[in-house]
């Protein structure tokens, strides 16, 4: 293992230091003033995803923003290793990843509450499905969603007539 000698030894420090290994590269330079940190990759990476996937909701690609933002969370998490604290592109990717996870998941869930229980969009809804069974298989769909949305059979919590 390579030796180097530290020269201080007007405070008892006379004797010679085992140099570090290139793992803890990013500690020396992090303890050295005027130097920068080596930029870990899973960093890097995490917060590239997380502005991905955000730009992937103002596109309205929700399948791809949620895998980025998963993504994006995954590795801010891994980059984080074995130190105390996350480096500031981890905690970016982090928080970008987070937020574009919360505005998919209330995306669909608007939506669906949207279908369900809102009677424009359920009409408009039925009729795009109507109009794409007939394309996809060249005969219409008389009932379409109707039995779904406008079941009466299903039986009441309580009883009671709603």
């Amino acid at each position: 293992m390579p030796l180097f000698r530290n020269y201080c030894t007007g405070i008892g420090l006379d004797k010679e230091v085992p140099l570090m290994n290139n793992t803890n590269l990013e500690e020396i330079n992090v303890n050295l003033p005027g130097r920068t940190a080596i930029p870990n990759q899973f960093a890097v990476i995490a917060r590239f995803l997380g502005i991905i996937s955000l730009l992937c909701i103002f596109m309205n690609i929700l399948f791809f923003a949620l895998i980025f933002g998963g993504l994006a969370i995954i590795l801010a998490v891994l980059s984080k290793g074995s130190s105390a604290f996350m480096s500031n592109p981890a905690v970016a990717g982090m928080i970008t990843g987070s937020i574009s996870i919360t505005m998919v998941i209330f995306m669909l869930a608007v939506s669906i509450y949207s279908v369900f229980f809102i009677p424009e969009y359920r009409q408009q809804f039925n009729t795009w499905y109507k109009e794409t069974y007939e394309q996809l298989y060249g005969q219409p769909d008389d009932e379409g969603l109707d039995p779904i949305f406008y079941n009466t059979d299903i039986p009441r919590v309580g009883g009671g007539d709603l």
